[in-house]
Parts: C-alpha cells; structure tokens; sequence
C-alpha cells in the first residue's frame, strides 16, 4: 500500500488465528480485510458478550504510535452516532501484537442501500442531517474524519446512521499527514456528496479524475464545469434538498454557501422538522435479509488501493467530458419501500379544459348517418349481411400481425451475435504484473467450446488489490463495434470485474493500452455469481477493444486461502 513505510522492517501476523483471545476477552472469529501488514478482524468480546471489531498491528509496524494516537483521540466521539473505540493495547510481553477494538452493530453500509438506487427525500435528508451533525461538535475541536464516503456510513438493522472508523481510516489512508483544516473541508464536501448520491444515485467526483472515484456508484454528470443540479436528474427531488447539494459543493454567489458541517444541519434540519426517517431506512436494511455485517465495509475504498478505488466505475469521456453510464447492480435493484414524502405546501392545480368521459350512447334508426356509397345501397341495415363486419376484423388482425411480425424483425436485425477477431490478457508490470498471465491458454476462453478455459495463475487470497489491481482479458472486435451485452461462461465461485474500455477514444486505435489498467476506463462492475451470466453494457458503448478486468478471483478448490480467475467461454452481441 501507497501509505506505508515499507523500507522499515515490520513483522507479519501470521501468528494470529481465529479463535486466539487478545487481551485476555476478546476471541478473534474472522478476518475481515487486510491492508499490507495490518488486519481488520472480527471478534466476540467474551467479558461483555457482544460482537467487536479488531485492527491488529504487527509487531514494530512503522504506523503503531500513528494509529494507537488515532483511537486515543478517536475516543473523544462519544455520540452514539460514532462506533466508538472501546480499548487497545500495544504489543508486549502479554500480547503478540497491538490492537485497537471498536463498537460493532449489526446493519448495512450506505454504499450497499446506493447500489440498489437512490433514496427518497426524506430518507436522503436524515442520512446527511445525522453525519453533519455529528461531525460539527468534533471539528470545532479540530477532529475530522477525512475520508468520510459511502462505504464508511453504517446503517444499522434499526434504521440509525453510524459513522465508522473516525480518524482510523485517515490515518490508515496517510491522511494523517493533511492539514486540519483541510480534512474539515473534504468532511463538509462528502457531506454534500453523500447526500447528492443519496437523492439521484449517483456520485460526484468533484476532482473530476479519471477514472473517477465513485465508491461503486455511477458517476454523476457535468455540464460543462457545473455539475447538474439534482432535480435536473431526478423527478421530486425536493428543490430545498437541491439548493443544500449545491451551496455546499458549488456555491452560487447569489446564494449562502454551506462550508461547515454545522451549516448543513441547520439547513436539514429546517427541511425536515420531526420528521425522522429510521423506520423507513431499517425497512431498507431488512430487505437485504442476510446481508448484515457486523463491522466496517472490508473492501472500503478509503482503505484499497487508490488505482482500484478509481477504476470501480463508471464513466465514459466524450469530447472531454465526463458521460455517466449505470451499473447493472441499479438496472437490477429491487423495489425500494415506498417513500415517505417529506411535507410539501399546497398546490392549486390548473384548470384543465372540460371534457365527457360517458361511455358513447348508441345512436337509433332515426339518427343513425346515411351513407351514399354505392355497395352500402344494397344492405339492410336492419339485418347486415355478417360479411360486413367479418372482412374488418380480419383486415385489423392481419395489420397487427404485419405490424408485429415488422417489429420482431427489426429487433433481429439489431441484436447479432459479434465476432471476436482476437484476444489478450493485460498484466502490466506498471501495475505490479509481470507482463503475461498464462498468455497460452488465453485463446480459450473465446473458441467457442466451454469445457476448454483460460485460467490465470494462482495466487493468495490478498495478492489483489494490494500487490496489483487485476489481470485483464481484451477482446478484440476488429474495429470501432457497438457491444450491447458480453456473456461469460466460467466454473469457479464468484468473481467481481470491471468492463472497460480505452480511456483515449478521440482517435482509432490499432492495438489495446497495455502499459497499465490507468489507461483504461470502466464501464461497468459486476459480480459474477452465476454461469453462464449476461452483462447489459450501457448504451452507446462502442470500442474496437473491450476488456474483462478480475478485481476480485474466486477461491481455489482445495487450496484453502488460494484465488484464481477462470473464463471458459466470453460471447457477444451487438
């Protein structure tokens, strides 16, 4: 990891296993996730009978005295807003590494409710109202966050918002190193940011880089160098919710600025009166069933490599700009709660011009209109000869059957089956790679036979992210192709990929980017969790190259704490 001093010697916690017991009470049960030499673990406190979350530090790891000062300072967030550091102890003779042990509570992150689409208004309003008022107490004691996102806020199975790893994940992230005053800002900043992607779905990336951090969320878009309000995105944003998003990341000079955490509370609170949205949002924790976890996000992106961080999504640059696409994870969310609307004045509708609604009455004998046409002369109106109606009805299916026969056609004549004219493995050495990823075995995974596979080589469960950020399969469709869906045929557990494409589009390309995944701009993110399994690119995805970037391997059989990506078939269609 970027934030370590690794040329100072530290000792590994291979030691550390579950069910060994720190501190004399707490029993590790699970790893969670791991940071270079540092651990974050599950555990059971067995004096309090409760679940705990654990950071362990080996042994003379040069952060020790950085991140022991974190939870010392750390302990001063006693609202009930904040997992609280709850004890620590540094390595010594009655204990073979130092740790730190935080609250833990049952719940959901805040970026995993985003994954399914935004929230209504008042749930988007309490969310940010909760985390601004938290944090205003703290910064007037100069304590910040400092990399406050998504994936840091908990949602807890009753509906109350909880801000996870306060000053431990800045200082596990080397923001330590940023002045105060600094870190308070990006606090107000991700403040306005979570509530912006809470009410649209979207996140925005205010450094505009790309790719562009956006914690597993599509990325919102720009107009030039604005950025869309949200109601321009979203129909019933709350115009009041709308104003807060944008005076505290793009003021307006005719409008006050939002620049304290203090600010913004004020300003949601005046949006949301008493209302309180927990039911609603604990609704939402219940829909993920067992879902649950116990502690922070293990792949927050506060903590992962910044490269992954930023190739999680989500962006297409056209003509400079930034061109937001959706996630599969939103085109397949399920139906939210239904919305509790927050209170809204009156409004008159317009009158509207007057019309019948009656069924039409039948007209008598006496009334019906008189036709002069030739052929009608012969008919008795009073006993019309069956034909008279029979030919019609036939005429009215036949159209619609021409008209449906056209339509299906047409939908096949759009959607073909795409030939991939060649393939390539990307494993830059740039990136931590050695340049070749079983490059032998790469034909395989597109010659048409699913029982033949490319596999990558074998690695430890943490190789990736931290050692490098992927391996990447390129397809190669010959020229510039517009690709609707790519199909994966693979026999191994689950695995998450990005889909991407070059970043550099402006001109046609005759080889694929090789030297890094920097190059490169992702599309889309998936989990592939079912074989075979069809990914829908977002529209107007068209590159003579489309790459398949492992971000996460699935377990080896046999070979416990082993990954490996395996893909026996890739198809397309366009």
């Amino acid at each position: 990891m970027a934030f370590l001093d690794d040329d100072i010697p530290t000792l590994p916690d291979g030691e550390i296993t579950a069910g060994q017991v720190l501190g004399g009470r707490y029993r590790l049960t699970g790893k969670r996730a791991v940071w270079g030499e540092m651990a974050l673990w599950t555990a059971w406190d067995d004096t309090l009978s409760r679940p705990v979350t654990v950071y362990i530090l080996p042994p003379n790891h040069p952060r020790t005295d950085i991140l022991l000062g974190a939870a010392r300072q750390a302990g001063t967030a006693t609202d009930p807003r904040f997992l609280r550091v709850l004890d620590m102890q540094e390595f010594g003779p009655s204990e073979p590494v130092s740790f730190i042990v935080c609250e833990s509570l049952p719940g959901v992150s805040l970026r995993t409710l985003l994954t399914r689409g935004p929230l209504p208004n008042l749930d988007a309003a309490w969310v940010a109202c909760e985390l601004a008022a938290a944090l205003a107490p703290l910064h007037d004691l100069g304590l910040t966050h400092g990399v406050l996102n998504p994936a840091t806020v908990l949602v807890t199975t009753k509906g109350a918002v909880r801000i996870t790893g306060f000053l431990l994940d800045a200082a596990l992230a080397g923001r330590d190193r940023v002045s105060a005053a600094t870190r308070e800002r990006d606090d107000v900043e991700a403040v306005g940011q979570i509530l912006y992607a809470a009410l649209v779905g979207a996140w925005p990336d205010m450094s505009r880089s790309i790719p562009p951090k956006t914690f597993g969320l599509p990325v919102a878009q720009w107009q030039e160098d604005r950025l869309l309000p949200p109601t321009a995105l979203r129909p019933g944003v709350a115009p009041l919710l709308d104003s807060i998003c944008l005076q505290t990341l793009q003021p307006v000079p005719d409008r006050a600025p939002l620049r304290t955490a203090a600010a913004i509370a004020i300003a949601l609170r005046r949006v949301l009166g008493t209302a309180d949205a927990s039911s609603d949002l604990a609704s939402r924790v219940a829909a993920h069933g067992s879902d649950f976890v116990t502690a922070e996000p293990a792949d927050d992106p506060a903590m992962v490599d910044p490269l992954l961080e930023g190739a999680q999504d989500t962006t297409q640059v056209v003509d400079g700009r930034a061109k937001p696409v959706t996630s599969l994870a939103a085109a397949t969310k399920t139906n939210p709660p239904a919305e509790p609307a927050l209170a809204q004045p009156s409004i008159v509708a317009e009158p509207t011009e007057s019309r019948d609604d009656s069924p039409p009455t039948k007209t008598s004998k006496t009334t019906r209109p008189k036709f002069s046409l030739p052929w009608l002369k012969s008919t008795s109106w009073r006993h019309p000869s069956p034909w008279l109606w029979v030919v019609p009805a036939l005429a009215t299916v036949l159209a619609v059957f021409l008209i449906v026969r056209s339509c299906a056609i047409s939908q096949t004549e759009q959607i073909k089956p795409l030939t991939v004219t060649a393939i390539n493995e990307l494993d830059a050495k740039a990136d931590g790679g050695d340049g070749k990823d079983n490059p032998d075995l790469v034909p395989l995974a597109t010659d048409g036979f699913v029982d033949t596979c490319w596999e990558s080589e074998v690695y430890t469960d943490d190789y990736i992210p931290f050692e490098k950020p992927g391996i990447g399969l390129i397809l190669d469709f010959g020229q510039d192709t517009s690709v609707q869906t790519l199909t994966v045929t693979t026999d191994t557990g689950k695995t998450s990929l990005l889909v991407m494409v070059p970043g550099d589009l402006s001109s046609p390309l005759e080889e694929p980017p090789l030297k890094t995944v920097k190059n490169w701009q992702s599309l889309v993110e998936v989990s592939v969790t079912e074989s075979p399994q069809t990914i829908v690119l977002p529209t107007d995805s068209v590159s003579r190259f489309f790459m398949l970037y492992f971000i996460e391997l699935a377990p080896v059989a046999d070979k416990a704490g082993f990954v490996q990506a395996r893909v026996c078939e890739v198809t397309a269609t366009g």
